[in-house]
């Protein structure tokens, strides 16, 4: 393990040490001054997370008086390590310990009110009798000291050896049977010091027992670890000052690891030169495995998290027996006494099965971790009840991984147990635990106290007990500031982003490191790099306007910022973050292999469709019109292609049609209704699971889309699959509204991807029909039938042409008979199908009304815009159609051209989430004009809404200028891109650069 750095100190280690000293008694000195227990303790729940936002100075204070002490803790510890050992450290380390101990005895308790549930339970027992595993505090309503109770209505959360301790250290404060006196001030100040002198004495006993383990297993250290226990701020604080029980539990692990360590043939404690030799393992020398056992046994019944530890000492003592015989005796004799001393401890307070519930009701406890934020962000999903089950079965099974992990480890080395169980502690707070509390640090600094050689461990634990006492003032003071509430998925993510990502960049920075230049040496590293990077901004999205808090109602991107200049800055910089390394990653794909590339390719797609499952959808209110309008089928069964979602007003979910879609039927084709029927059907009246059930049925589209890509241009003969995968699963715009808004076209986009890998595969018979399936969900891939029919006739043998139609035919009949199950209402499909030119919004069209409107009727204009797109997509589409006569290949790309130029003219309401249709069969051709053109264009639909959204809020240039101004930034990019190509391509033509010559039958064309 690497120590802490060597070299010449300054000035010696009894030096360091007073000066840390003296600082550090004068603030613990100051905190008495303020916080005088004498004059305080009698205010009910006076706790520093109820301060007032006009006390953010105190606030900063606390944070500089932490700051400073904990300086004064590193300098010391720093002296200690790097200079030679001194006599007078050991009476400076303790003196100042003790020294810190007086003085936090006579604080008042500012962070916790746990002392006063210890004092009334070892009331209840010791003055009424009653059993704190059975009663609540709240039984006990006449009580004067009930109103000092936080957890009235809990039973206790500790083990029985701590309530009978509880019982003796109330009776020793006077606590007699019988009604309790009418003035209990001067009891209850009797009380509390009587609770902190015992923590205190569980602390410098710990203490003593540290210095003992270490002089037996590392001499040379045992200072050092002896100043880690006794001077960390936290520990003295939490132990002293608030007077928890923890440091009586870390005393017994202590206590076991040093009876642990007494064993013969202990590597830690053999000395160099020793000779190797195997132990006999006889009755006599068990009894130190047993002691170690028994006292993690007694520490889980202080407290329970002890019990985790036992596993891992028990295998490391097994694997150290010579053979099956002793390690069969140990388990018993282990299982017997450990059996005996819980069955003895908890004899007093046996009520059957009910005296277990303090274990069950940890399960409805959630802050300040990860799960605390998985738990809020799935409450909306689920009942209480269920919502609970399942992070408590996540937190259950994440401990036992970690259990497992940390025995095995201890099988593989039993020497190195202290070094298991630290990692175990650490598991459990970073990974396992879904209620952190910041005197729980107290646990792994127990652990580094007994092995101070490894720096990183001790610089580690040492910085999450700073960022745990900080935690208050977050808490306190922080959160509320920004508006983050208790049990919201923001508070909990920024509690433990402060906690814990601190001291886990230094746990982790050898791993992390060592990751990183592995990452380096693989050609896939920048990939993944920018992959990860883009994932950041749109956490950030996601944080910013969250799925859960907001399903309640329909809101948009602009009222949830206020449209306000920070949230406008933040859309663009995230935008423009998220293009940035999406370019930077196709550049990167382009020059990796497909087997190199597709791991970083789908696993970073993966992460990202995570993230946008949990944004609200900001720019449209599709979602909740998809969900509205299935309901209509699988609550009332009717059709949504028929049915309209305002003859239905007593409906749950029809607050979420606004008047403007209530009186229209679904434009969507009658097999979307299908698909989002189970959806609905499951998430019965909790609109908040329909949306999400939505929005993972289009991620799963989405990747499945992309591994279609991989395969057709695999298919192809292709070496560039997994860049085509990447234009299309990382494009922002493609996340942003396929996921993020939830938009069907990324389902629309897998069927047709699958209809030309079959075209690519020559499954010819398939082709026309997943085509037809395609337009059942959306009706914009019609136009394309008729090219895939050229193709397929051209490419067909003769003999073959007639058997692959009546096929093709044949499989679309049956498509279109299961669409339009159970209705069968081709009248309704029509009518859906015809509705669809009713507005004209951010297309050419649009701007052509606004410029030319003052000077021709709007109905003329619409005839114009009209005859003049419908006329281009024509000559277009008949265009591709001769060039499929000639050469059937470019079936892919004739495609891309009809869908493209009938969005840029015939498409009248057009909006930013139908360029996911040519993006994706861009992603199908070659690297060049047609990807350079949608890039293009998705990026001016993402600057459109920055620009429609907030500029438009402030500037409010009118309706006409809007839509000139939205639409040239939309379309002005492709078009500039197009005319670059146009550029390109005539140079060539004009000799400037040979053209790109393909093979005959290849299925692309450049």
């Amino acid at each position: 393990m690497r120590q802490f750095s060597a070299g010449q100190p300054r000035m010696t280690a009894p030096i360091s040490l007073a000066l840390a000293g003296v600082s550090s008694a004068l603030v613990y000195g100051a905190i008495y001054l303020r916080l005088p227990l004498a004059r305080t303790y009698g205010i009910p729940l006076l706790n520093l997370n109820n301060i007032a936002p006009a006390e953010w100075p105190t606030g900063l204070l606390v944070v500089g008086c932490i700051a400073f002490l904990f300086g004064a803790y590193l300098l010391g510890a720093l002296s200690l390590a790097r200079g030679p050992a001194d006599r007078r450290a050991p009476l400076l380390i303790a003196g100042g310990g003790i020294a810190f101990v007086a003085l936090l005895l006579l604080v008042h308790p500012m962070t916790s009110t746990d002392v006063y549930d210890y004092l009334f339970r070892g009331r209840m027992l010791a003055r009424y009798g009653a059993n704190p595993f059975v009663a609540t505090p709240s039984e006990f309503k006449s009580d004067p000291l009930i109103r000092y109770v936080a957890w009235k209505q809990a039973v206790t959360a500790y083990g029985p050896l701590w309530e009978g301790l509880s019982w003796v250290v109330a009776r020793l404060a006077g606590e007699m049977p019988g009604p309790a006196p009418l003035d209990p001030s001067a009891q209850l100040l009797r009380l509390i010091v009587a609770y902190k002198i015992v923590a205190a004495l569980g602390f410098l006993l710990c203490g003593a027992a540290i210095w003992i383990a270490l002089g037996r297993a590392a001499p040379e250290h045992r200072q050092l670890g002896l100043y880690l226990w006794l001077w960390n701020p936290l520990a003295l604080w939490e132990t002293i000052g608030v007077a928890h029980n923890d440091a009586w539990m870390a005393l017994c692990i202590v206590l076991a690891i040093a009876a642990f360590r007494t064993r013969p043939g202990d590597q830690e404690t053999r000395r160099p030169g020793d000779q190797e030799r195997v132990p006999r393992y006889t009755l006599i020398s068990l009894l130190p495995i047993l002691a170690a056992l028994l006292a993690l046994a007694a520490g889980g019944l202080i407290k329970y998290v002890a019990f985790f530890f036992g596993p891992v000492a028990l295998v490391a003592a097994l694997r150290r027996m010579p053979g099956w015989r002793a390690r069969l005796r140990l388990v018993t004799l282990g299982g017997l006494a450990c059996g005996a001393l819980v069955a003895l401890a908890y004899a007093p307070f046996w009520a059957g099965a009910q005296t277990l519930q303090n274990v069950r009701d940890r399960r409805g406890l959630y802050t300040s971790t990860w799960l605390a934020a998985l738990h809020a962000a799935i409450a909306p999903l689920f009942a209480p009840d269920r919502s609970a089950a399942i992070v408590a079965s996540a937190s259950l099974a994440l401990l036992l991984l970690g259990i497992g992990w940390a025995a095995w480890r201890a099988w593989r080395a039993p020497d190195r147990l202290v070094e298991h169980m630290l990692w175990l502690a650490l598991w459990f707070l970073f990974v396992g635990n879904t209620w952190f509390q910041p005197w729980y640090a107290i646990w792994p600094l127990a652990l580094v106290a007994l092995q101070p050689w490894r720096a990183r461990a001790a610089w580690g634990v040492g910085l999450l007990c700073a960022t745990a006492l900080l935690g208050y003032i977050a808490g306190g003071l922080l959160a509320p500031a920004l508006g983050l509430q208790d049990k919201t998925i923001g508070r909990e993510l920024l509690m433990a982003a402060l906690i814990y990502i601190p001291p886990l960049l230094v746990l982790g920075r050898g791993w992390l490191m060592s990751a990183w230049q592995a990452l380096a040496r693989r050609p896939a590293a920048r990939l993944w790099i920018y992959g990860l990077g883009m994932l950041v901004p749109i956490l950030a999205f996601a944080w910013r306007y969250p799925l859960g808090p907001n399903s309640s109602g329909l809101t948009d991107i602009g009222k949830l910022s206020g449209y306000a200049a920070a949230p406008f800055a933040g859309y663009v910089a995230g935008m423009a973050a998220l293009f940035a390394l999406y370019l930077l990653a196709l550049r990167e794909s382009r020059r990796l292999t497909t087997h190199t590339a597709l791991p970083a390719v789908f696993g970073c797609a993966a992460l990202m469709t995570i993230g946008m499952d949990w944004m609200y959808p900001v720019n449209a209110i599709d979602l909740f019109l998809y969900a509205a309008r299935s309901r209509l089928l699988t609550s009332y069964g009717a059709n949504p292609n028929a049915a309209l979602p305002r003859d239905f007003p007593a409906d749950a979910w029809s607050a979420y049609m606004t008047p403007e879609w209530a009186g229209h039927v679904s434009p969507y084709g009658p097999l979307w209704n299908l698909v989002a029927a189970p959806i609905t059907w499951l998430a019965g009246d909790r609109m908040i699971v329909a949306l999400l059930g939505l929005k993972i049925l289009l991620a799963a589209a989405l990747l499945l889309g992309g591994w279609a890509i991989v395969r057709a241009l695999a298919a192809a003969g292709r070496s560039d699959a997994a860049s085509g995968a990447l234009l299309y699963l990382w494009n922002p715009l493609v996340l942003w509204e396929g996921i993020g808004n939830g938009h069907n076209d990324v389902l629309l986009a897998l069927p047709l991807l699958l209809a030309l890998w079959a075209w690519i595969g020559r499954r010819d018979k398939l082709v026309i029909p997943l085509l037809v399936i395609a337009a059942l969900i959306k009706y914009v891939t019609l136009p394309l039938i008729p090219l895939a029919l050229i193709a397929l006739w051209r490419r067909a043998e003769h003999g073959a042409r007639w058997r692959t139609l009546g096929w093709s035919a044949a499989l679309s009949v049956a498509a279109v008979a299961v669409a339009l199950y159970p209705f069968y209402d081709l009248g309704a499909v029509w009518g859906s199908l015809a509705g669809q030119s009713a507005i004209i919004y951010t297309s050419p069209a649009s701007a052509a009304i606004a410029l030319l409107h003052a000077r021709l009727p709007d109905t003329a204009i619409r005839q114009w815009a009209a005859l003049l797109g419908g006329g281009a997509v024509l000559v277009v589409w008949a265009y591709q159609a001769g060039a499929l006569s000639r050469r059937h290949e470019r079936l892919p790309r004739a495609c891309f051209e009809v869908v493209y130029v009938f969005l840029l003219a015939a498409v009248w309401n057009l909006r930013p989430w139908y360029l996911i249709w040519p993006v994706t069969l861009a992603a199908l051709l070659p690297w060049g004009g047609p990807a350079r053109r949608m890039i293009a264009w998705t990026i001016g639909g993402a600057a459109s809404y920055a620009f429609l959204i907030w500029v438009e809020a402030w500037w409010q240039p009118g309706y006409d200028l809007a839509q000139i101004v939205g639409v040239a930034l939309m379309v002005g990019p492709t078009l500039l891109a197009g005319a670059a190509e146009l550029a390109g391509r005539a140079r060539r033509r004009r000799g400037s650069s040979p053209p790109i010559e393909l093979p005959r039958g290849s299925s692309w064309e450049a």
